[in-house]
């Protein structure tokens, strides 16, 4: 899943809200001057996700770097289904630089 593919580099300031992504996950993001601020993942089955992006470094989940390429890194994640509890089957990742 790479959080904002084929956008031109003039669309400096995009933003959506829950698109599905292939395996019909939900993924939300912002990218702000051109660079990725944040982004969210919803599962909505469990296994493993590749997310490409500009983002450097993880929040919260245990990722594996796969990948690097230029400015973009690939990272594997093991996500579990969404379910009751609120951040269960969710990553939110943002920008901290």
């Amino acid at each position: 899943m790479r959080v904002f593919p084929a956008v031109p580099s003039k669309w400096q300031n995009v933003e959506y809200r829950d698109l599905r992504c292939e395996g019909a996950h939900l993924v939300s993001a912002k990218r702000v001057d051109g660079k990725t601020q944040s982004f969210e993942l919803t599962a909505v089955k469990a296994g493993d996700i590749l997310i490409k992006t500009d983002i450097v470094g993880a929040v919260g989940k245990k990722m594996e770097v796969v990948a690097k390429d230029g400015v973009f890194t690939t990272y594997r994640v093991n996500m579990r289904k969404r379910g009751d509890a609120p951040d269960e089957g969710r990553l939110t990742w943002a920008w901290g630089g």
